[in-house]
């Protein structure tokens, strides 16, 4: 009987430590990423992205409605109630070196706010989701950054 209870304590344990350090990684991934403005302001760049995911993006094409449920640009609204209906600026995504760069297809317009999201909960821990298309729904950004052009 004995036996018995010091297995199951070894197995709660084990459980509760693999739990623990699973969810310590998944924030530790998750702070990593972070948005910048681009030295000349003409480009947003996404750093921090995992190396696998990366490598995909570099070798598939991806469709601009994909990047965009993820990662996108949005002019800044006067109105904080109309924020998270913004429409998102067309532009270009592409890969370089460890992050991810958009350009948009006009150029910021100086002394105009802006602000860019990346939605990567769920492609942090779940990249097929993204890169079948999937739409992120209802969950909060990740990374946001705004800035003035």
């Amino acid at each position: 009987m004995k036996v018995k209870n010091l297995f199951h304590f070894i197995l709660i344990f084990f459980l509760v430590s693999v739990s623990c350090n699973s969810k310590s990684s998944q924030k530790n991934l998750n702070s990593k990423l972070y948005l910048a403005l681009s030295l000349d302001s003409t480009t947003i760049e996404l750093h921090g992205m995992p190396e696998d995911v990366l490598n995909y993006f570099k070798t598939k094409k991806i469709d601009e409605k994909v990047w965009e449920s993820f990662f996108a640009v949005y002019p800044e609204t006067k109105n904080k109630e109309l924020k998270d209906f913004q429409l998102a600026i067309k532009g270009k995504y592409r890969v370089r070196d460890s992050l991810i760069v958009f350009l948009p297809h006009i150029n910021f317009v100086i002394d105009s706010s802006y602000f860019a999201r990346c939605y990567s909960q769920n492609l942090l821990s779940k990249p097929s989701d993204i890169l079948l298309g999937k739409k992120i729904s209802g969950k909060k950004p990740i990374a946001e950054l705004e800035f003035t052009r």
